[in-house]
């Protein structure tokens, strides 16, 4: 399921993370905006190309405020 980015943005608050840094430490300044951010059943944050070819598993997950 595709995360919105203010909900991608409550996420990462409380880890103290910036949504722009997030996507850019995983798939770099100039492709980040290739990828949109989803959680998995396990509500685990990825990073999956627009295309959906390629997925990022990132450490986080997904907590509803």
């Amino acid at each position: 399921m595709k995360l919105k980015d203010k909900q991608l943005k409550e996420a990462l608050e409380k880890l103290d993370e910036d949504p722009h840094s997030f996507k850019a430490d995983r798939v770099g300044e100039n492709t980040m905006s290739r990828f949109d951010a989803m959680r998995d059943a396990d509500n685990r944050i990825n990073l999956v190309s627009k295309d959906g070819r390629i997925l990022v598993p990132t450490n986080y997950k997904y907590k509803k405020p």
